[in-house]
């Protein structure tokens, strides 16, 4: 049986394994991070468990719609609680990560679809969706286009590699985010 929940403080062990199995160390954000955005946003962080066992996680935030994007909006780290507006219709798909032996069964989709309508049931203003990827992230590219996202606008050697190398970031968007089964088994809550 596959479910997601909601994050609490105690997942931290396995977000943190997460983190370090899914991303090189340009890329990973630190615990206290987590914690933070566990602790302000709740809704928007979800732990995707499969036969039972940890599978990965999704991270989130509610924002005001821009016009202007920048890199800056994207800054590794920063504090969820400058950024939250709980009041906006823009969901910020900070994180999405599947542990390696649980890829390529269908869980990205399931965890982005999952994340998407718990945030939705919870704050149904939220229309629009935004996100960045490393341009080599083709998998997690395939799972976002197949929901509707869109390559926005391209952040020049936004992403470090592990030996150095620079790598375009892709930011991607989704102006009709819908929203996953409306059935509470779906989320395992």
């Amino acid at each position: 049986m596959t479910t997601l929940r909601e994050a609490v403080p105690k997942d931290i062990d396995h977000i943190m394994d997460l983190e370090r199995l899914c991303f090189n160390e340009y890329t990973r954000e630190s615990a206290e991070t987590y914690r933070e955005r566990i602790g302000c946003f709740p809704q928007g962080f979800m732990i995707l468990k499969a036969d039972g066992e940890f599978a990965g996680a999704a991270s989130s935030e509610i924002r005001p719609c821009r016009v202007e994007i920048s890199a800056n909006d994207f800054a590794l780290g920063h504090s969820i609680k400058g950024a939250l507006a709980l009041d906006g219709e823009e969901l910020y798909i900070s994180s999405i990560a599947v542990l390696p032996q649980f890829r390529h069964r269908g869980y990205g989709d399931f965890l982005l679809r999952g994340l998407i309508g718990h945030v939705k049931k919870n704050f149904p203003q939220v229309t629009k969706g935004i996100l960045l990827i490393n341009e080599d992230w083709k998998g997690a590219r395939q799972i976002y286009l197949r929901n509707g996202f869109s390559d926005r606008k391209i952040l020049k050697g936004f992403f470090t590699e592990s030996g150095g190398a620079q790598r375009d970031g892709v930011i991607m968007g989704n102006d009709r985010l819908n929203a996953a089964p409306s059935s509470d088994q779906f989320y395992g809550f």
